[in-house]
């Protein structure tokens, strides 16, 4: 609903700029968002990162954690596992469901426990079964193109003002507002479906491992160590928090007590984990970077 919500704001700025050429113009820009785009190798986004494929045999216990979580989630295929050199606490994925990459941090890998990983872990394969990337595109393609006809109708409006001065009659302001609102309309709606695709993608990780409190365990840690600083410099306002409708993610609070609300004391975990020196063993032989921060879905 998000999506449509998207294209019919799209169409409806196209269509004042454009007028009846703007369905075919949008739907082929649309078609190429959605076929040729995500067909960008995941292996070589992740080395524009700086990422390094691990092998199987060089993280054995971390490669048959992600395999069982994969299984689970039937995925065509076990996406392949990165590790990037940066001492900030993050993880994510791309590509779609046949041919999909997950990476991690050094920084994720020796601050979180076993259990803390596979949840992680599970929360990002729960991403890549729901094709959440390929929507994501799709949310980046329309915010774009009304970022386009954001511009046009600043030019718009001092063109009307000219105008105005000059008693001569203007583009209509109904249609300049509209164009000149349709970046920040979409953005909001952008934001809106990525809060979504994270909630559906913790309750998924829950689904995948039975382990709701290892999760926002990992959200805690990595609220608390990596995200507070910056959130309470930038992203918070004077007298509060930031609004949720300028989030792109849930905030972490809310998160967490979901995730404790699904919480089952008496039912082990789904999966089966390896001993923690054995799956950090391999940490020991890589370097460590200075710290870097980014922020990938």
């Amino acid at each position: 609903m998000l999506l449509l919500a998207m294209l019919a704001l799209t169409g409806a700025v196209a269509h004042l700029l454009l007028g009846s050429l703007w369905i075919p113009w949008l739907l082929a820009m649309a078609l190429f968002a959605l076929v040729g785009v995500p067909q960008l190798s995941p292996s070589w986004l992740m080395r524009l990162l700086g990422g390094r494929w691990l092998e199987p045999h060089q993280a054995p216990a971390l490669a048959a954690m992600i395999r069982d979580l994969a299984e689970r989630a039937q995925l065509d295929r076990v996406p392949r596992l990165f590790w990037i050199p940066r001492s900030s606490l993050n993880a994510f994925a791309v590509g779609v469901s046949d041919d999909a990459a997950i990476a991690v941090t050094d920084g994720l890998l020796r601050t979180l426990n076993v259990r803390e990983v596979q949840a992680v872990l599970a929360h990002e394969i729960a991403h890549v079964r729901a094709g959440d990337m390929r929507a994501m595109l799709l949310a980046e393609f329309f915010a774009r193109i009304t970022a386009t006809f954001g511009s046009v109708g600043t030019m718009l409006a001092m063109m009307n003002l000219m105008l105005l001065v000059l008693g001569i009659p203007g583009v209509p302001w109904s249609a300049v507002v509209l164009l000149m609102a349709s970046p920040s309309l979409s953005l909001l709606l952008q934001l809106a479906l990525s809060r979504t695709r994270e909630r559906g993608a913790d309750l998924e990780a829950v689904r995948l491992t039975g382990d709701p409190r290892a999760l926002a365990s990992a959200l805690k840690k990595i609220e608390t160590l990596q995200g507070g600083l910056f959130e309470e410099l930038v992203l918070r306002h004077r007298h509060g928090e930031q609004s949720s409708w300028l989030r792109s993610h849930p905030s972490t609070r809310e998160r967490i007590e979901t995730l404790l609300a699904l919480d089952e004391p008496e039912g082990p975990p789904r999966s089966k984990l390896s001993a923690e020196p054995e799956l950090f063993e391999f940490l020991e032989g890589l370097p460590r970077r200075r710290r870097r921060t980014f922020h990938v879905r």
